[in-house]
């Protein structure tokens, strides 16, 4: 095999062109090895909480948590950084611009109008395009319940947290503990998994004071009350020592001086332009005809302000991809807002005006977010450096995992239990899919490319599936492309699609009709395959015309750590350009392709989907033993089946046989790998059968490794599970090759190319 560090990058690229929605960027605190029975993950969020709040004398439940447990020095927002996009983050694990919740206002051209305070708007599920860990809980079996979190009152495919409650300012703070004090099961019921509860009434002080204000000062002694009468009750009910608590909060608040706010006509007329959007991040659509002059007076720096149109956005700010998001966007300094004139004059009139605000730079310290998290899967008196809020999900969604067989188990053993689990281990297996669902599988394989990103060469750089797939991975900052193609081409498609990225910055071009290397190019190519047959002129004409030639000698000469290809055109003959400038892996007799598949019920990879017709058993070992190994990678144990008609020899046709002997010299290669076969499909799927079939079977649980003993079953297996359970596909995984090149197939979405893109930078 290669080196390690070569196909670890080379699995965080293919996972870049599988999941749009992509994981943080900077790593979240993994929960230590936990201890005692855990019961309930408590999450509370005090909307508009500065991080600098705590430790005044007004927190003493937060700071007795924060020294008891962990706590950061500060969490940045994402942007824009208002309440219904950092909450829904918060949940999500992803950024607004990929939730669909782009601003607390917002137009859509199929649903209309949102805003915070229209009820209905938030019962669309249209407008909650991610799916929130509650959802994922309760699908796996979790009981969840919600306090007025934004997103909860949408449906998702009809699933609803257990108990919920919409948001409502009139309930007493009082009233709200007595109330989820009743779901935490001091009425007798089992506890929830997951809670979590908002509360708002900080950031209301804060904008109606200012956030030093004596009344905001109070608002925060109310909630940090609320926070630890909460804790009271987990103590009367004997859960406190078995809970994880985390709080965090959506954004600070800044101080807004007075006289400073601006009318948005004077920054575009109604005539001119529709305002989508008022306050700190201000969002306007030209009117037909008014394009030009809109663009020109509004696009730049102003006295408090600054305007972008949306492909121009800083990439800093991951925002501006999603349809949603205006044309042009403004972002007012920090203490100014944008409000329709008669909200100015009549502030004026009154002389009254918000004393606090956010939606300002998520760098800035006013903004700065609170995280504190105690209990039992955590360490004692922990600072952690600054992180972004996406990394909240993933540590919530790990957490549910670790706990919730405790819960059950405890559950039962007290007689609560409504449903007792007869299986635990089957229920165990259960929490493991959920893993799969919530993305967690790649956050290593994300971190290790961002920790050494790569030059990632895309073959059909002009193409829009690439373009948005690349537009992602800039994003979340997993590699650097190199897109093959004609500038300006590429530059047109990014214009049209509304793509943020800039050549020269973001990523480069490898001009395929004018590059300065084109005759290095072709002499390297001949030199290659002119005992092949391949004459001089042949060789310039295929250096000028097929760009998965160019990028395979950009990816043997150096100039690039990897290669994606495969958007356009046949499979096969894109891997013929590829094989005859690299070389095989050394001690590999011929390639394969792997292909993943993420669903509802886990993650299930099959071997071999694209490359070898009808493999021998020597092929089939070779390709299992290197699938086996990137599983690893992925930090997957494989689990291995060898498939067949038969059940362990109950058929002695060639093609059982066949699966037969694979087994044979895998376990004599590697006798501690967990696989077994030739078995039926059903046979790798459920463990009871396989036991009673062969008792002594040397494969434990659910396979995760399915190979097949031909092209046409392996195919037609992996694309009915992806289909027919509505999975992201990972892949083709390319194995074999001596360099990281994988090789994708016509019908690949930018979400696949996003998947595999991540998957190939790792491992590059």
């Amino acid at each position: 095999m290669s080196d390690r560090p070569l196909r670890l990058a080379s699995l965080v690229l293919l996972l870049s062109l599988s999941a749009c929605a992509a994981p943080p960027r900077h790593h979240a605190p993994p929960p230590p090895s936990a201890a005692p029975a855990p019961s309930t993950l408590l999450l509370v969020s005090i909307d508009g909480l500065r991080a600098d709040a705590l430790g005044r004398g007004d927190t003493p439940h937060l700071d007795r948590l924060a020294a008891g447990g962990v706590r950061a020095q500060w969490m940045r927002p994402s942007y824009p950084v208002l309440t219904f996009p950092n909450h829904y983050t918060l949940v999500t694990g992803l950024r607004p611009d990929h939730h669909g919740i782009v601003h607390n206002s917002m137009n859509d051209a199929a649903l209309g109008r949102f805003v915070v305070a229209d009820s209905d708007a938030g019962r669309v599920p249209g407008w909650w395009q991610g799916v929130p860990l509650w959802t994922s809980a309760e699908r796996a079996g979790i009981a969840t319940g919600v306090w007025a979190w934004p997103g909860v009152t949408a449906p998702r495919d009809g699933v609803m947290p257990r108990d919920w409650q919409r948001f409502d300012a009139g309930v007493p703070l009082e009233a709200r503990v007595e109330r989820i004090a009743g779901w935490l099961g001091t009425s007798g019921r089992q506890p929830p998994g997951l809670l979590a509860v908002y509360l708002e009434n900080v950031d209301g002080a804060g904008h109606d004071h200012g956030p030093d204000a004596p009344e905001t000062r109070a608002a925060i002694r109310a909630a940090d009350a609320m926070v630890g009468a909460l804790l009271a009750r987990l103590e009367a009910a004997g859960l406190a020592e078995r809970t994880n608590v985390l709080v965090v909060s959506d954004h600070g608040m800044a101080e807004v001086p007075e006289g400073h706010y601006l009318a948005v006509e004077d920054m575009a007329s109604m005539e001119e332009a529709e305002v989508v959007s008022i306050g700190q991040v201000v969002g306007l659509v030209p009117r037909s005809g008014h394009e030009a002059q809109v663009t020109a007076r509004l696009v730049g720096r102003h006295a408090h302000y600054q305007c972008w149109n949306k492909a121009a956005i800083p990439a800093r700010l991951q925002y501006g991809s999603h349809p949603r998001v205006p044309p042009i966007v403004c972002q007012m300094d920090e203490g100014w807002n944008a409000l329709p004139r008669a909200t100015v004059d009549r502030r004026n009139a009154s002389g009254t005006h918000d004393r606090g605000a956010h939606g300002y730079d998520p760098d800035s310290p006013a903004m700065r977010a609170v995280f504190i998290a105690d209990g039992p899967a955590f360490r004692e008196g922990v600072v952690l450096p600054p992180f972004d809020n996406v990394d909240v999900y993933p540590l919530l969604a790990r957490l549910l995992v670790e706990l919730s067989s405790a819960v059950a188990q405890a559950a039962m053993d007290s007689g609560i239990a409504e449903r007792p689990i007869e299986d635990m281990a089957a229920y165990r297996e259960k929490l493991g899919q959920f893993v799969y669902r919530t993305s967690l599988m790649m956050k290593p394989v994300y971190d290790r490319a961002r920790a050494d990103k790569k030059r990632v060469a895309y073959a059909e750089g002009e193409e829009e599936v690439v373009l948005r797939a690349v537009q992602t991975v800039i994003d979340e900052g997993v590699a650097f492309p190199i897109l093959i193609g004609r500038p300006e081409v590429i530059e047109s498609r990014i214009q049209r699609l509304g793509l943020r990225m800039k050549a020269g910055v973001d990523f480069e071009i490898t001009n395929q009709d004018d590059d300065p290397r084109f005759n290095e190019y072709w002499q390297h190519y001949h030199a290659i395959t002119e005992r092949r047959g391949v004459t001089v002129q042949a060789a310039k004409n295929l250096m000028r015309s097929r760009p998965t030639l160019i990028g395979s000698v950009m990816v043997a000469r150096g100039e690039a750590d990897a290669l994606l290809t495969g958007v356009v055109g046949r499979f096969h003959k894109k891997l013929g350009y590829v094989r005859s400038v690299i070389g095989l892996d050394p001690g590999v007799q011929s390639t394969a392709a792997m292909t993943g598949v993420i669903n509802n019920q886990g993650v299930w990879f099959f071997l071999d989907t694209h490359v070898q017709d009808d493999p021998t058993a020597e092929q089939i070992a070779e390709a299992t033993l290197q699938a086996s190994y990137r599983l690893k990678l992925f930090g997957i144990e494989p689990r291995i089946a060898l498939l067949s008609h038969s059940n362990f020899g109950s058929h002695l046709d060639a093609s059982a046989a066949k699966m037969r002997r694979a087994r044979e010299l895998i376990v004599e290669k590697v006798p501690k790998l967990e696989i077994d076969g030739e078995m039926m499909a059903d046979t790798a799927w459920d463990e009871a059968l396989r036991q009673r079939i062969f008792p002594t079977t040397t494969l434990s649980g659910r396979a995760n490794l399915l190979v097949m003993p031909n092209l046409d079953a392996a195919n037609i297996g992996y694309n009915l599970i992806r289909v027919a359970t509505g999975g992201v596909a990972i892949g083709p995984i390319l194995m074999g090759i001596s360099k990281p090149v994988h090789i994708l197939t016509t019908s690949a979405t930018s979400r696949r190319a996003v998947a595999t893109a991540e998957a190939v930078s790792s491992a590059a």
